[in-house]
């Protein structure tokens, strides 16, 4: 999967994690002299499939589908996305190549139906749009498509791959692949016909986000900590030709370990890290993003698809999702921190969840098991669980006058938006739909809507400054279908470009 000129068909991360999906009908682009990548044999990943019009995907259980959750969730809608709800037939595919554009060939495609999506409650936490993996919070972008009985026996003779719980370490040999696009994120693609691409590589540590262009250069360094807990980094072809970089259609495809079994996942397609686009116009990737499901990865990953009945292996997963309660908060209180809250007064004295569980780091530099709720902050050390009391009484301390979200102060209510005077915390409040984080130098404030600005796209799919379609800032959007597929801030602000031109970020 070399790719300078066709990004490989490996990972269909989508550039916004909205939409890293195949468009049935694609227009037709030669694709004669790929470079890059090795066509999969026939046989060789049989657990690796192809979702028709969608991402490539890998069965992980009796009726289980693993993906990522950017190509099943509608974030304008905060639900699953239509074509995905329970009752709906989708059509997957285990050749190595296949006509995706023609009609349905019985013969090719397999029906099933969808008896449930499962997407992480974390995923949904975040009223945002647009790149979620781009956020301050990293999300865990995974999902599980569970097939409903009847259509069990159409998965005949495709084996079942198991979810490794064991952590991949730098430098770690794995095999990425997917149906996707082979000529950048922003190339031409062709749709018509899809195969299966994979590549032999090696993880990568951290450190390889630090190159010009990548996201970790203008974000803090919690938010890097947050990204190596909850991603897998693979090179690029945008680093070396003698790698592969994911593209659109690669979404949710499986990362294997390179054990010559192929049968253990340790992640799944999701993101990607690029040049400036000055240098790269087809936006190849530099490094790719695969989403950990181990049982160190930030959000235990492992342990909620095990919890689905997804096939595991590398020792026994967590208890972080059993005995799971949702009936009040409509988030997930489990495990330990379940049984600590029902003991101590239940909800009443702890207030309802404002996150799920999930590892975060302390003053040593630690990850430490947590969940928060309103009024207490629970952290699970071994078999223990500690309760500390919220307190914001010295949050504002040393800030300058101005509206912050809470997350600035680690408030565990996503919809809290503080007032600072005088280094004091002049009010507290609560935004009915969440606390929408500013570009330095602006103020935070509550979100005003859960519109999806692309709804305003009147002339078509494109690129178009936020300010067009009513969101202030120096954001620039790309739009599709009239939803957000990808939205960038832009650092020296967005510049309109005359009609029939897409907007772009100012050079």
């Amino acid at each position: 999967m070399r790719y300078p000129l066709r990004v490989v068909s490996v990972i269909a991360a989508s550039v916004v994690s909205v939409l890293a999906c195949s468009p049935e009908g694609a227009a037709q682009t030669s694709d004669e002299d790929l470079i890059g990548g090795e066509a999969a044999r026939a046989g060789a990943f049989p657990s690796t499939l192809l979702v028709r019009g969608n991402c490539t995907v890998a069965r992980v259980g009796p009726r289980h589908i693993l993906t990522a959750a950017h190509c099943v969730y509608d974030e304008g809608r905060q639900d699953v996305r239509a074509e995905f709800a329970s009752g709906r037939t989708i059509h997957v595919t285990d050749r190595v190549e296949a006509d995706s554009v023609a009609a349905i060939d019985p013969a090719v495609f397999r029906p099933l139906t969808i008896a449930k999506v499962h997407v992480p409650g974390s995923y949904r936490e975040r009223l945002v749009y647009g790149v979620r993996v781009l956020e301050d919070e990293a999300d865990p972008d995974v999902a599980v498509m569970e097939i409903a009985p009847e259509s069990e026996a159409a998965l005949d003779g495709i084996p079942i791959a198991s979810v490794d719980l064991t952590p991949v370490g730098a430098g770690e040999p794995v095999v990425i692949m997917g149906y996707g696009c082979e000529a950048g994120v922003d190339g031409p693609k062709d749709y018509s016909k899809q195969r299966l691409k994979v590549q032999k590589t090696r993880a990568l540590s951290r450190d390889s986000q630090e190159h010009p262009g990548g996201w970790l250069a203008t974000r803090t360094a919690d938010y890097g900590h947050n990204v190596e807990k909850q991603y897998l980094f693979t090179p690029g072809n945008g680093a070396t030709t003698e790698e592969a970089s994911l593209c659109p259609g690669d979404s949710g495809g499986p990362v294997y370990r390179d054990d010559g079994q192929a049968r253990t996942i340790v992640g799944v397609n999701a993101y990607y890290s690029f040049r400036s686009p000055g240098e790269d116009a087809s936006r190849i990737s530099v490094t790719n993003w695969h989403t950990r499901l181990d049982r160190d990865s930030r959000f235990d990953t492992g342990a909620w698809l095990a919890s689905l009945g997804v096939r595991t292996a590398g020792g026994e997963p967590t208890s972080h999702y059993a005995s799971c309660d949702t009936s009040k908060t409509g988030r997930l209180v489990c495990g330990a921190f379940r049984a600590k809250r029902d003991e101590a007064g239940g909800e009443a004295s702890f207030g309802a969840a404002t996150k799920e569980a999930r590892s975060e780091r302390d003053a040593s530099g630690g990850w430490t098991w947590t969940q928060r709720f309103e009024n207490k902050i629970a952290r699970l050390d071994g078999d223990i669980v500690t309760i500390e009391e919220v307190s914001v009484a010295g949050a504002c301390a040393g800030k300058r006058d101005g509206h912050y979200c809470g997350s600035f102060f680690a408030d565990p209510d996503p919809r809290a938006l503080y007032r600072c005077a005088g280094g004091a915390v002049g009010e507290r409040t609560l935004c009915d739909l969440g606390c929408e984080g500013m570009p330095a130098g602006v103020p935070d404030r509550c979100r005003a809507s859960k519109v999806d600005p692309c709804s305003k796209a009147n002339a078509g799919d494109g690129r178009y400054c936020g300010q067009s379609l009513g969101d202030a800032g120096k954001a620039l959007y790309q739009c599709k279908g009239k939803a957000t597929f990808s939205r960038i801030e832009c650092s020296k602000g967005c510049e309109a470009m005359p009609r029939g031109v897409p907007d772009r970020c100012k050079p």
